[in-house]
């Protein structure tokens, strides 16, 4: 709170913060990102570093990914998941009347939910795509009982982002000598 309250002196127009929710309970990491909200709304540029990515990814405006210390890419949280080709995923359960898993859907992707019930699907889509899938739902909305769509989120695109390529890392050894 200190360092945060020093690097306030003087007005700045950018903030260069690392790891600044470090050591705060969990009513002054939401205090925090008030006043960092308050100050952003003001014109201040803030540029932070931070592992805790499930707290910061709804805070994001860009982001820049490292890895081994070098900026690899840089955009929105859409931008570098339509770029890494990351899936949509849509779970659904079928209603008890329904008398199986429309055609459709089955052309689509749908496969059956790993440890879900015999009537629980999920199909993974991504770009566009997710849009027809959404679509033949709402078209069978009738044998349809729980839907769930989840986008993926920050963790999945750092993770992907940073994972060594071909040829690098253990996983190429691994690959080399089978």
């Amino acid at each position: 709170r200190l360092g945060l309250a020093v690097s306030l002196l003087g007005a700045p127009r950018l903030l260069l913060l690392d790891e600044p929710t470090n050591g705060l309970d969990p009513e002054g990491v939401h205090g925090f990102y008030d006043m960092l909200a308050a100050l952003q709304r003001d014109g201040v540029s803030i540029l932070m570093a931070s592992h805790l990515l499930a707290e910061i990814e709804p805070r994001l405006d860009r982001l820049a990914v490292l890895r081994d210390g070098i900026i690899g890419r840089v955009g929105t949280i859409a931008e570098l998941t339509a770029e890494a080709r990351l899936p949509t995923t849509v779970r659904f359960s079928l209603a008890e009347h329904a008398p199986g898993l429309p055609v459709e859907l089955e052309r689509l992707g749908a496969v059956r939910a790993p440890n879900g019930s015999a009537r629980a699907f999920v199909v993974r889509a991504e770009g566009k795509s997710r849009f027809a899938v959404l679509s033949e739902l709402v078209r069978h909305a009738e044998a349809i009982d729980s839907l769930v769509v989840r986008e993926p989120g920050l963790e999945e695109l750092f993770r992907r982002l940073n994972r060594p390529e071909r040829g690098e890392g253990e996983g190429a050894a691994k690959e080399a000598n089978p």
